[in-house]
């Protein structure tokens, strides 16, 4: 019994620190077109996975509040393959291009709070927050 308890424990607090976003995402295409998309983003510790239709698409590791690795699965010659970027410099497009959260979750996470984002097209807003 008190492995039982333990373990009940230790997975509440495991659990304590993690959080769970669902974020709307509202693009524009090359036509002018507007089409939407919901995004999950599980937050544990340094690491954000994202969810887009229930696969993970990508992962953002930060460390002392700067974003230090993103990964992303994306569809080549027919398979699925893993890129990683790691050069500032490629980071930095990345999160200008807007097609992942992954500058509305940092900003979320780690500056002001701010629910919803409006850049180069792209609107942002949290539909729900879940967990700490």
């Amino acid at each position: 019994m008190k492995k039982f308890t333990a373990f009940l424990i230790i997975l509440f607090c495991i659990s304590g620190f993690s959080k769970t976003l669902i974020i709307e995402g509202n693009y524009k295409g090359l036509s002018g077109k507007g089409f939407k998309k919901e995004w999950k983003v599980n937050f544990k510790e340094n690491k954000a996975d994202f969810f887009l239709d229930g696969k993970l698409k990508a992962t953002m590791y930060v460390e002392n509040g700067k974003i230090v690795k993103i990964e992303e699965i994306k569809r080549f010659a027919g398979k699925d393959r893993l890129f990683a970027l790691t050069k500032p410099r490629h980071i930095q497009l990345e999160l200008k291009s807007q097609f992942y959260p992954f500058s509305f979750v940092y900003n979320y996470l780690y500056r002001d709070k701010s629910t919803k984002s409006k850049e180069n097209g792209v609107t942002f807003k949290i539909l729900e927050v879940k967990g700490q």
